[in-house]
């Protein structure tokens, strides 16, 4: 039940950055933040896609389970994107 919580909040806090990717651009410089750089590298991705990765990735590595969702958006998701972009 714990980690249904953790993944929700981890799911809302993802949510909450997807939209304000698409703004905060304008108002931040790139060097400091890390919002263009989820932008960039979350191009394309839905809020459905980014959650059916993780469900995939997490079944898939059962013995990760405790590894925070952030971080496996982050290694998982954006930063192959930002490779793909460059």
């Amino acid at each position: 039940m714990t980690m249904k919580l953790q993944l929700r909040a981890a799911m809302a806090v993802a949510c909450m950055a997807l939209v304000w990717c698409g703004e905060a651009p304008a108002r931040m410089p790139d060097g400091q933040s890390v919002v263009p750089r989820f932008a960039k590298g979350l191009k394309g991705h839905t809020i459905d896609s980014v959650r059916d990765a993780l469900d995939s990735w997490y079944a898939a590595h059962p013995d990760r389970l405790q590894r925070p969702v952030i971080k496996t958006i982050w290694f998982e998701m954006l930063v192959p994107g930002l490779q793909r972009s460059k």
